[in-house]
């Protein structure tokens, strides 16, 4: 985790936080990791963040259908288990120079949607903060990480909190 990341500023308000992320690893690592070595119980939240490294991924030759499969075994769990799901959606630098998301974000939301969940999606919401078409350069620190600047910082932290909070309790 960076110590000067958006998490550094969100577990402020969620002292109970456990991080369990490993820096640009796929959904497929972020599923085995939370359905086997969490110990999560009925009731606790998912902060899920994996698709800028998805995103990085389907450049590099990986499967979007594959690993879109792996974010729906997640979801599958955290229903059958009472685990809520929030998800965060991070755009990577060269997508965001885009008008027009990847068919993989595309597809992301339309799977999050099917499950009935409103992710927390960055590059949206802040292009709607900002008033701008694409995300300005200065907004990232590099082409897969947000800049340590207080406002951006501090806007994911707020999108986070609201991500965990307007999630539907699990059947």
């Amino acid at each position: 985790m960076m110590k000067d990341g958006w998490v550094s500023v969100f577990s402020r308000d969620h002292p109970d936080l456990v991080n369990l992320s490993i820096g640009a690893s796929s959904s497929v690592m972020g599923a085995y990791r939370s359905i086997f070595g969490t110990g999560m119980q009925a009731g606790d939240t998912l902060v899920w963040e994996y698709a800028l490294n998805d995103a990085n991924h389907v450049r590099k030759g990986h499967s979007e259908s594959r690993l879109l499969r792996f974010v729906e075994h997640l979801l599958i769990h955290g229903r059958t288990s009472g685990i809520h799901f929030a998800p965060i959606i991070f755009t990577p630098l060269p997508d965001e120079r885009n008008l027009d998301h990847s068919p993989y974000h595309r597809q992301l939301h339309d799977l999050l949607r099917a499950y009935q969940l409103a992710p927390f999606d960055m590059s949206i919401e802040y292009r709607q903060a900002l008033g701008v078409q694409r995300l300005p350069r200065e907004v990232f620190l590099n082409a897969a990480h947000y800049a340590h600047d207080d406002n951006v910082r501090d806007f994911i932290a707020k999108g986070a909190t609201r991500a965990v909070a307007r999630q539907p309790a699990c059947p």
